[in-house]
């Protein structure tokens, strides 16, 4: 038997974590006239220019764009085109600056500065799971990169240890050399009261090396884009490891499950959206219990939770409960235990 659980960035807000739209005043900021150009842009096209997720996806297509290149890089051009041909690089080089500026930023924000009310944060919600399910294995899932629930759990080891948390599986072992090497070839097997803990879009500690993943301190990278991290607003499917086996294990997860409990998570990710549609088409797949204050017509035009709530309306139950380090969220009266 088992409990998968999914967390996304609404989960922090207690702890004073940035959701995707807690950067707009950094991005001001920075004062540089490619935001303001992109401002613009985003309030004449409806689209939320305070969004993190909307920003970096923009100027990433933006760079990545290479029309112009194409059009421009003829041998016969005239000086016009070729000023704007100029023009375009330069902006596409100022855009990679301020994606690079944002994406540092990140780390910035993320830190914890409260452990201790991380530490109540998560206790209360394990110890509401492992009271009506308390020999159930634990899967759990955030799309968060912050340190809040590692931080949490190096705390108090005896409180963790009094529910039925001894450690955590989080997908890494010690290679030769002594680093902490993801493995992709593990497979779970929930021994000695240990849980998976699984962070699906990377973290704040994790670093690259080579085709290798590896967990060390959490220091903000020179380069942001060689952390295996995906960074808010990617919209391409993850080709490289250690993504592609984390987004299987959700899946695997997902089937197999008993409980399925999200919290915080907007549904806006278009794969995470579509690995939990597969899961919920699937006739054994047991209700999803979604926990967030607000209601349906509350999000974005991007989140999938009202299509979900139209679609599923017997697998997918809001629970429209707000949560933070004190309040409950009540989980063994909404959810009934397995027959």
């Amino acid at each position: 038997m088992s409990v998968v659980l999914f967390t996304g960035a609404g989960l922090g807000v207690p702890l004073g974590l940035p959701t995707a739209l807690g950067f707009f005043n950094d991005l001001k900021n920075m004062n540089h006239p490619i935001l303001g150009t992109l401002f613009e842009y985003l309030d004449s096209n409806g689209k939320n220019k305070e969004d993190i997720e909307v920003v970096l996806a923009e100027l990433e297509d933006f760079i990545k764009d290479d029309l112009s290149d194409f059009i421009f890089g003829q041998e016969k051009t005239g000086e016009i085109l070729a000023n704007y041909h100029n023009k375009i690089t330069n902006r596409k080089t100022n855009a990679r600056t301020i994606i690079e500026k944002i994406k540092k930023n990140l780390y910035e924000k993320l830190k914890i500065n409260d452990r201790e009310k991380a530490f109540k944060l998560y206790f209360n919600i394990f110890s509401e799971i492992k009271k009506p399910f308390p020999t159930y294995q634990i899967s759990f899932f955030t799309s968060n990169y912050d340190l809040s629930f590692d931080e949490a759990f190096s705390m108090n080891v005896e409180k963790w240890n009094s529910i039925g948390l001894n450690d955590i599986d989080d997908g890494f072992k010690k290679a030769r050399g002594g680093k902490n090497i993801f493995d992709t070839q593990r497979v779970f097997e929930g021994k000695d009261n240990n849980f998976e803990y699984l962070k699906i879009h990377g973290s704040l500690d994790w670093h690259g090396d080579g085709d290798q993943c590896y967990k060390g301190y959490p220091t903000t990278p020179d380069d942001p884009d060689s952390v295996p991290i995906i960074y808010p607003g990617e919209k391409a499917v993850p080709e490289k490891e250690p993504f592609k086996t984390l987004h299987f294990w959700l899946l695997d997860r997902l089937l197999k499950a008993d409980v399925i409990i999200v919290i915080g998570f907007a549904f806006r990710d278009s794969l995470i959206n579509l690995i939990f549609e597969n899961a919920l088409n699937t006739e054994k797949t047991v209700p999803l219990h979604y926990f967030n204050p607000c209601s349906r017509d509350d999000f974005s035009l991007d989140s999938k939770v009202p299509y979900f709530l139209d679609k599923f309306p017997r697998k997918f139950i809001h629970h429209q409960i707000a949560i933070d380090e004190e309040t409950p969220l009540s989980i063994e009266k909404h959810i009934a235990q397995p027959r």
